[in-house]
């Protein structure tokens, strides 16, 4: 069972129409393959795809998208979306309840929030044609997003609520693969504490872990011979301009849960780089960022 996971994609700007207007095997070139070829292909929706007019208080940007985009995820290949991240309740309640719907009729999963803590903690299932499972949990930071109760909202960081959380799906599944959106934005390394948090998962029976909300690609481990990678960057997100010229490399992550030593390969990319929306980095540009990731992996193990 191959997983294939990006990370945050929130159209804003001129993003949208493109995408709305262009073919999406010419959009990602040779990528598209990659994506259409996985069991699974795995992207955070950053934002909530409603026409709802009402943000909820907050500090920050407050993002939206029309519920086409769905159909644009869909028709790209992806089966799951993660929505435990800090921009899903943007619009409430109502802005929730739109996302869901849209992803429903384009055929679309999703996982990390849900109309009540119960619903948000739901993990979704893969079940491959020779029975082995995935069970697909969750978790974001405590921000504006995240229910406690019987109220929409993501499921958020909490040590006996993951835990017990992980705990139960093992029990259910063959693999369980953990997707967190947390972290210090545009910094490379996690802090200790946070990579000791993603380590404590894989301590107590996740097969791997992966996170995005930096928006910027960070370092990876083999932890007790399990994979975290603790930040993807962007998928497909623009802006009107960016200090950190990070924002524009993306990284795609394929897990094998076929194999007890849980291989994994990477996809270094640029997106939405002047008027280059996406293309897989080759040549010097992708021996740069691999070198990069190994330096920052080596410095994440070192305490």
């Amino acid at each position: 069972m191959k997983f294939l996971i990006l990370g945050d994609f929130c159209p804003s700007l001129k993003l949208k129409n493109q995408l709305m207007n262009s073919q999406v095997n010419d959009l990602f070139g040779d990528f598209y393959d990659v994506i259409q070829k996985a069991d699974l292909s795995i992207v955070n929706l950053e934002t909530p795809l409603t026409s709802h007019e009402t943000k909820i208080p907050k500090t920050g940007p407050s993002f939206k998208n029309d519920s086409l985009l769905a159909s644009f995820l869909k028709k790209s290949g992806f089966g799951l979306v993660t929505l435990a991240n800090n921009h899903i309740m943007d619009y409430g309640p109502k802005g929730l309840n739109d996302t869901i719907s849209a992803l429903k009729s384009a055929g679309i999963h999703y996982v990390g929030a849900g109309d009540s803590l119960t619903n948000s903690m739901k993990p979704f299932i893969y079940t491959s044609a020779n029975g082995k499972n995935v069970a697909v949990l969750n978790f974001t930071e405590n921000e504006w997003s995240t229910t406690n109760g019987n109220f929409h909202g993501a499921y958020g960081f909490d040590f006996i609520s993951n835990f017990n959380s992980i705990k139960e799906a093992k029990k259910h599944s063959d693999f369980v693969l953990i997707l967190t959106h947390g972290g210090h934005e545009n910094c490379h390394l996690p802090s200790k504490s946070f990579r000791n948090l993603l380590r404590f998962y894989i301590e107590n029976g996740a097969d791997a872990v992966v996170n995005h909300h930096t928006h910027c690609v960070g370092g990876f481990e083999y932890y007790r011979g399990k994979p975290i990678y603790y930040s993807l960057g962007n998928f497909l997100f623009d802006i009107n301009s960016s200090k950190k010229k990070s924002w524009n490399t993306g990284l795609g992550v394929e897990i094998d849960f076929s194999k007890d030593s849980i291989p994994t390969r990477r996809y270094f990319f640029s997106q939405c780089k002047k008027n280059d929306i996406f293309h897989l980095l080759d040549g010097e540009a992708l021996e740069f960022e691999q070198k990069k990731i190994e330096k920052l992996s080596l410095i994440i193990q070192n305490d």
